[in-house]
């Protein structure tokens, strides 16, 4: 999205290889989700007012 926040999943092989960081970034993904969930906590829209910068750069991918 505009803002960076992405929930995609893991890779699965992440799990094997190094469980601690498999569970970390499957945590970060389901907050991911939960915030960009339409009908949930991500069903509205961003407002940006830039201030002292230019709006361009703020919305870039």
């Amino acid at each position: 999205g505009a803002l960076g926040v992405r929930g995609g999943r893991p890779p699965l092989a992440l799990a094997s290889s190094d469980p601690t960081a498999y569970v970390r970034a499957l945590t970060r993904a389901g907050e991911a989700a939960e915030l960009t969930a339409p009908g949930g906590l991500g069903d509205f829209g961003w407002l940006l007012q830039p201030v002292g910068v230019a709006l361009d750069p703020l919305l870039a991918e």
